[in-house]
């Protein structure tokens, strides 16, 4: 990996690559030599979310409000061994020029060639290429977690 940023105000961000480094998920090289531009998201799921604010409380230091600040904040920290403690997760979604960068011309496909890189998508996504139920069952685990 070259660089990793946040999109920041949408033209400029921070260059956040050492933290980036430390997601388990991401690795520092893909399985063939090529370059692309990537987008995706990092987070942090629910169980270290918990355990992060329960020690953050037993330390006496303020808990966060939820996840997506959690994993912003750690994203952003000045030492990697921070980031890499609060175990953060991502997924891949997009590459910037898919067809001239890897040769593809649908999303599914997309995935499917992150995947064969060695780099993390959400495998929610990839069950929905040729399906539409496990995409309404999704919308509606969603929405009665949200409810």
């Amino acid at each position: 990996m070259i660089q990793a940023s946040t999109r920041g105000d949408g033209t400029i961000g921070e260059d956040v690559t050492a933290n980036v480094l430390q997601i388990e998920e991401i690795p520092q090289t893909l399985t063939e030599p090529i370059s692309v531009e990537v987008r995706g998201e990092v987070y942090m799921n629910k169980a270290n979310f918990v355990a992060l604010n329960q020690q953050r409380e037993h330390d006496g230091l303020a808990t966060f409000a939820n996840p997506r600040n959690a994993a912003a904040g750690s994203l952003r920290q000045l030492d990697p061994a921070v980031t890499k403690a609060r175990k953060l997760s991502a997924f891949l979604y997009q590459a910037v020029n898919p067809i001239d960068q890897l040769g593809v011309q649908t999303q599914s496909d997309l995935l499917s060639r992150f995947t064969q890189l060695g780099l993390p998508t959400n495998h929610e996504m990839l069950s929905f290429r040729h399906n539409l139920k496990p995409s309404i069952t999704l919308i509606k685990r969603i929405i009665s977690v949200m409810l």
